[in-house]
């Protein structure tokens, strides 16, 4: 069963806090082979191969502690990034093919101080963003609604929040560049408060 699941309550009145409180570290965020089938239409359309996903990290320690520890710190920044964008978007329903669009297929630069850093980068991201889909999509209904609760209570005390306040009946008309700047937002939302540093 994945993490997410096993942190948010079954039914919203299981809780009389609107947040709650958990949170998630890096082991929490890595999909199993079991999950990454789950996930085989994000992954076809990201152009992820599944078989070598898990042995994506790249090994640094030849080249030195110091290199090791920034391929570390990349790794966890963008696949902290892509865990958060793919939980609010498989919490939200965003198919697949949406989700690919929207987030699929950034560009990561060259990183002159570590040779391969924009591979661990765009590796990193790549795997988070299916993790996070995968839990997102996870969740029951009820679970959905009671993270949502939880994100909406967060971000209303958030700059960037009003951009968002009270236009739950004009998304539908939302062009993608509002949809993509949504889940950017709650994304942050649930990085800033579930995930460790």
């Amino acid at each position: 069963m994945a993490q997410l699941e096993l942190m948010i309550p079954d039914k919203p009145g299981e809780s009389g806090l609107d947040t709650i409180p958990f949170i998630l570290g890096a082991a929490d965020c890595v999909l199993t082979v079991m999950e990454i089938a789950g996930v085989m239409e994000l992954s076809i359309a990201l152009g992820v191969v599944t078989g070598p996903l898990a042995a994506a990290a790249g090994n640094f320690m030849a080249l030195g502690a110091g290199y090791a520890e920034a391929a570390a710190d990349i790794t966890w920044k963008e696949q902290s990034r892509g865990f958060s964008l793919g939980v609010v978007m498989g919490a939200d329903g965003a198919g697949p093919k949406k989700a690919a669009a929207y987030f699929g297929h950034r560009f990561f630069q060259r990183n002159d101080y570590l040779p391969g850093g924009a591979k661990i980068a765009a590796q990193a991201y790549v795997k988070g963003l299916l993790g996070g889909y995968s839990q997102g999509r996870s969740l029951s209904r009820e679970q959905r609604l009671v993270l949502w609760q939880d994100l909406l209570a967060r971000a209303k005390s958030l700059p960037g929040w009003n951009d968002f306040s009270g236009q739950s009946q004009k998304a539908k008309d939302w062009p993608t560049s509002k949809w993509v700047d949504y889940y950017i937002f709650f994304g942050a939302v649930f990085k800033k408060y579930h995930l460790s540093e």
